[in-house]
């Protein structure tokens, strides 16, 4: 998980503190690659997943294995 970013003018911008502007400059930081992207579509719809994923605050990866239910730890 990225918890800070840095910008050009040396700002730093905690995710913590400023959530809705740290997501909406990440996306931003996205923006010019699509021109230089070969698959400027896929990454168009790979920003949008990102957007609407951090609004529901939803993970990007799922573990496919089951997590055990109870794990206890013998002396």
């Amino acid at each position: 998980m990225t918890y800070s970013a840095l910008f050009h003018d040396n700002s730093v911008i905690s995710a913590m503190k400023q959530p809705r502007r740290f997501i909406v400059a990440t996306i931003a930081g996205y923006i010019p690659a699509i021109w230089y992207s070969p698959e400027p579509r896929r990454m168009i719809r790979r920003l949008a997943g990102m957007a609407w994923k951090a609004m529901w605050d939803v993970p990007d990866r799922v573990a496919e294995r089951s997590i055990p239910g109870k794990v206890t730890l013998k002396e």
